[in-house]
């Protein structure tokens, strides 16, 4: 009975919903923006968030179960309710066995312009893609190879393998080849090698007199996966190549793990002396201003193009600790970094719904947050606008002159009685616009005037966006297949669009689509949003922002559905008549509509012509040769063969017109009715000598 009586006199601490609201969790924070002093510094706060999780791991296994078996020996307990936003919890009922020697307990646990064919968010900041533009040529990154292509002779002048080979001819290098950036005349390719856990930069440089790419250098950054399945994780403004990567903390205590940039030599020629600059020092890593439960340094790094060369890639990094979840914008003058307290167990609904089943109470209120900011003319200067809840993705995030604006919300789970039985609202998002000028190296907890409570779209996933003097916000059933069932199509039926004047928040209007949002994208002053209101195909709205937000025009795409998600698969141009074309890719079966990352399935390209009076007109679309027309013989995908990042672009260069889908690269003309295909080009075929 002692050993009975030692466990039942064992603390049992109930822990409200919300990992980030505890004693232990908040007491990590630091009240300032201060960068560790030394590596001692940082190894023991490592110490201290080990020692954290594992007393809130154990208070909750403290929390035993209805039942404890001891020796045969059953007593009933009245025990406080288990969170499984802590611990491994049984489920209702579940019983814990322990014998009588032990108890077991669980293992620890300066901007310049930017001239770019790619829909960026901002126009002056480029965004990695799979399609770039040099001069005279378009610059395909498909398969783990750079293919170069004159636009106005439809020849292929090159091709070029992104890895390398072995000595034995079998291809080395990364993983997956996913974001291409153009500088000048340099190409550079953002790839993931899980061998050399690192983030890999090859450089090439294009020859503009022959369309013929030869290396200069690749290069290793020292990372975790960047993937996202929304966001990218390069951007160049002016001169400045911007990288995001995270990092597990415990990962970093040991000096020689720290991220590096190291030019790539041959396995065999490699020595220890040649494992390259360290760029993130403890020093370089800002302490928590909000405790989190499962805290992650977050580092951006900057390099220096202008200083680019075969043997050197300069970068500065600095670490920012968080939550999980984290967001990077960039505009031409700043690089802004969302985060916030929260887990991904926190956004779990299954996870919630089994902490509010068990009894435990509900925090009021969302987590702590905070916007970083680094400037882009001097990377030292460094400061933070205290927030709260999380944003949804980067087009979260807008700046305009001197002020910052940013969404923000907190979802509301509705938790039904059996285990999958839950629904997610986004209750009342927030706006914030703010001045640069009010960030800081403080921190306090954001207060209520900072934000303004705007209205709940409702169920579903989240599409926002800022464009120009407004912010536009909606909801769709799933993600991005049409509605399914009675309850989303009713839903999709009466779908519409928030409409929020920055200047007047206050006179934010929920405009009528008749269909629910998939895509947002800015069109000149002018929005274009993308949606289902059955599965009978796309519908399209063209939304007028000049004064009163308004729906000028709409269009039907029978039979037609979106195929990829990504910003950068839309396009639009915009004529100095002021009429223009915008292209989408899209699949010609509803099944094939999912917009799931991994999907590398050719799609054809539609494409709309537009008035400045908002008509939209349907031109039919490109669609991708069929059969063995579309890889010639010979070819081989030999690396990186699923196109995560998207294999269509619709491309608009003057007046003229190309699809690029796979490997393929179509030149098409506008005719008044429809689109006219000219000349098609294989890009795995024979290179013009």
């Amino acid at each position: 009975m002692g050993l009975l009586l030692a466990a039942l006199a064992l603390p049992a601490t109930v822990q409200a919903q919300g990992t980030w609201d505890h004693p232990r969790v908040e007491d990590l924070a630091w009240p300032d923006l201060q960068r560790f002093e030394d590596e001692r510094a940082y190894r023991e706060w490592v110490r201290d968030v080990r020692r954290m999780r594992r007393r809130l791991a154990d208070d909750q296994r403290a929390a035993l179960p209805p039942e404890i078996v001891v020796a045969q020996a059953q007593v009933e307990v009245e025990a406080e309710p288990c969170n499984p936003l802590f611990a491994e919890c049984e489920d209702e009922g579940g019983v814990v066995v322990v014998t009588g020697s032990r108890v077991a307990s669980s293992p620890q646990s300066s901007p310049m312009a930017v001239t770019s064919i790619t829909n960026n968010q901002t126009a002056t900041v480029d965004e990695g893609d799979i399609v770039k533009l040099i001069g005279d040529y378009l610059l395909v990154l498909q398969d783990g190879r750079i293919f170069a292509a004159n636009y106005h002779t439809m020849q292929l002048t090159d091709r070029i393998d992104v890895y390398r080979r072995g000595e034995d001819g079998d291809p080395i290098g990364a993983d997956w080849y996913d974001e291409m950036l153009v500088q000048g005349d340099n190409i550079l390719v953002t790839a993931y090698s899980y061998y050399d856990e690192a983030s890999e930069l090859s450089v090439f440089r294009l020859d503009r007199a022959t369309g013929k790419i030869e290396r200069r250098g690749v290069f290793l950054i020292s990372s975790e996966d960047y993937y996202d399945v929304d966001n990218y994780a390069t951007r160049v403004a002016g001169d400045k190549l911007v990288i995001y990567t995270p990092f597990e903390p415990e990962d970093l205590v040991n000096r020689r793990n720290r991220p590096v940039v190291r030019r790539w030599v041959p396995e065999e020629e490699f020595e220890d002396t040649a494992r390259g600059s360290p760029i993130l020092e403890a020093r370089d890593i800002y302490r928590p201003v909000f405790g989190s439960y499962e805290p992650m340094v977050h580092t951006i790094s900057i390099c220096d193009l202008g200083k680019l060369d075969e043997e050197n890639l300069d970068c500065v990094s600095t670490g920012f600790i968080a939550g999980a979840v984290a967001e990077m914008f960039v505009s031409p003058d700043n690089i802004f970094l969302a985060t916030s307290a929260a887990t991904y167990d926190d956004l779990d609904p299954y996870d919630v719904c089994r902490a509010r089943r068990a009894g435990v109470p509900s925090v009021d209120g969302s987590p702590p947050g905070a916007v970083f900011r680094i400037s882009l003319r001097r990377s030292a200067d460094v400061d933070l606008l205290p927030v709260r809840g999380m944003v949804f993705d980067q087009f979260s995030m807008d700046q305009q002159g001197s002020r910052f604006r940013m969404l923000e919300s907190w979802p509301d789970f509705e938790c039904g009685e059996g285990s999958r039985d839950y629904d997610a609202f986004h209750a009342n998002p927030e706006l914030i616009d703010s001045s640069i000028a009010t960030f800081s190296e403080r921190y306090r907890s954001a207060p209520d005037r900072r934000f303004v409570s705007l209205p709940s779209p409702g169920e579903g996933e989240f599409e926002n966006r800022f464009v120009g003097d407004w912010l536009l916000y909606g909801v769709r059933s799933n993600y991005g297949r049409p509605p399914y069932d009675a309850k989303e199509l009713a839903a999709a039926s009466q779908g519409g669009v928030f409409a929020v004047p920055l200047g007047e928040p206050s006179a934010t209007t929920r405009i009528p689509l008749g269909h629910e949002i998939t895509r947002i994208e800015a069109l000149a002053g002018d929005a274009v949003l993308t949606g289902y209101r059955d599965q009978e195909g796309l519908y399209l709205s063209y939304l007028d922002l000049e004064e009163a937000a308004r729906v000028k025009g709409q269009a039907f795409l029978e039979g037609r559905y979106e195929s990829e998600s990504r910003s950068h698969a839309f396009n639009s141009t915009i004529y100095p008549e002021m009429d223009g074309l915008m292209g989408i890719p899209t699949v010609r079966r509803e099944e094939d509509s999912g917009k799931l990352p991994w999907r590398s399935d050719d799609s054809g390209i539609s494409f709309l012509r537009f008035t400045a009076e908002g008509d939209l007109a349907d031109l039919s679309d490109i669609k991708p040769a069929s059969g063995s027309d579309t890889v010639a013989q010979g070819y081989e995908c030999e690396v990186s063969c699923i196109d995560w990042y998207g294999n269509a672009r619709p491309i608009f260069l003057g007046r003229g017109v190309y699809a690029l889908m796979g490997t393929e690269l179509v030149e098409g003309r506008a005719l008044d009715d429809r689109i006219e295909v000219l000349r098609r080009l294989d890009l795995t075929g024979r290179v013009s000598p």
